[in-house]
């Protein structure tokens, strides 16, 4: 198997065969690391938080929008996941995450905290925004950024 992890890195074959050799794992205790992950998170925001404020700046938290958060992929985005080096697993953990990440989002957002969830932003686009696993193009870029600026001028923090 390490084997297989170092030739991923050059072989699209490797990565394929990295891939199916992973496909019957499963990540042990999930639902406890997802719980650890969301408090880990929580715990974050609140020290991000308090370092911006103690220097007198404001602090504000976009939840950012994921291939695995889409409310549907298309023929695309389904490759994009086959080709480029995503673990099997991670649609699992991110599927099993998200939601309780975007819970503490919410909660804070209901604190009148400026906090923002930006994870449904591409839903309605016809267009394919990723260009792998992770990252965005610049029509994503976009968008991220109108609903971003969208949101410091609705919390006055910038004018429009």
């Amino acid at each position: 198997q390490k084997l297989l992890y170092r030739l991923s890195k050059r072989s699209v074959a490797m990565r394929h065969l990295l891939a199916r050799a992973n496909a019957n794992y499963r990540i042990a205790n999930l639902d406890e690391r997802v719980t650890l992950t969301a408090a880990r998170y929580r715990d974050n925001l609140e020290r991000a938080e308090s370092l911006a404020t103690a220097q007198g700046a404001s602090f504000v938290h976009f939840l950012q929008p994921t291939l695995y958060s889409l409310a549907r992929r298309g023929e695309y985005e389904n490759k994009l996941l086959t080709f480029g080096f995503v673990p099997v697993q991670a649609e699992e953990a991110f599927v099993a995450t998200y939601p309780e990440i975007a819970k503490v989002a919410h909660r804070r957002a209901h604190e009148r905290r400026a906090e923002f969830d930006l994870t449904a932003i591409f839903d309605g686009l016809e267009e394919p925004v990723y260009l792998e696993g992770w990252h965005i193009n610049h029509r994503g870029n976009e968008v991220v950024a109108q609903h971003m600026f969208a949101a410091l001028v609705a919390t006055e923090l910038v004018a429009p």
